[in-house]
């Protein structure tokens, strides 16, 4: 209590800042977390993300004196209503049954007084009823009924990409095959999803997230 005086006392500290590390992908600057924190309390490493010569960003998870290391990178650039759009580069849906895959826009809760302020693309067998549905299209709170949809992900191809157009009026998703602005014809098409009402998110300092995360922390099934 404010009225009360007190005294923390410590057997042992560690006292120490947190460096900014920064990688440059898809001409812009992303912050690469090194740290514990959400989502799944996991370890987030600078060990597990990398640039190679041909621009292409790896992310991947790392086992590193017996504690599993997962990716996380934040854009330093708010880009606000418009496409996003991901070229993705293997079979995503091969993903350990533990892991997820997060491809998402966010705005931290101190910016806008909610940790709700979220459009997601989600890939993952370990959420409830995903276990072949593990595409995840939502904008948060998940738990609202109508704001998430989820489809099967079972690819022929490689190379994919996966988007969402966020506009004040509504958010529409799709995920099709190959690496284009457009998908090149009907049969490209995977998955499409509107969400139009109430709870699309507003412009509000949000920035572009990538990561890929073990659900509850749980180890990688098949230990690789």
């Amino acid at each position: 209590p404010d009225f009360e005086g007190g005294a923390a006392w410590f057997d042992d500290c560690a006292l120490y800042t947190v460096p900014t590390n920064f990688i440059r992908f898809a001409d812009r600057d992303w912050i690469v977390l090194d740290q514990w924190s959400t989502p799944g309390d996991n370890y987030y490493s600078t060990n597990c993300v990398s640039v190679d010569t041909n621009g292409w960003l790896h992310m991947e998870l790392k086992k590193i004196n017996g504690v599993w290391h997962c990716p996380f990178i934040e854009a330093t650039q708010s880009l606000g209503f418009g496409d996003y759009r991901w070229h993705v580069g293997n079979k995503l849906e091969r993903i350990d049954s533990n892991l997820v895959v997060g491809l998402f826009t966010y705005a931290q809760e101190s910016v806008f007084n909610t940790n709700h302020n979220e459009v997601d693309i989600e890939v993952s067998r370990a959420f409830e009823g995903t276990e072949t549905n593990c595409l995840v299209y939502t904008v948060q709170p998940y738990n609202i009924p109508g704001n998430s949809y989820s489809h099967p992900l079972e690819t022929t191809n490689d190379l994919t990409t996966h988007r969402f157009g966020w506009r004040p009026d509504r958010v529409d998703w799709q995920t099709y095959y190959g690496h284009t602005p457009e998908p090149e014809n009907d049969d490209h098409f995977i998955a499409a999803w509107r969400f139009e009402g109430r709870g699309i998110p507003i412009e509000t300092n949000e920035v572009p997230y990538m990561n890929l995360w073990l659900f509850y922390t749980n180890a990688p099934y098949n230990t690789q």
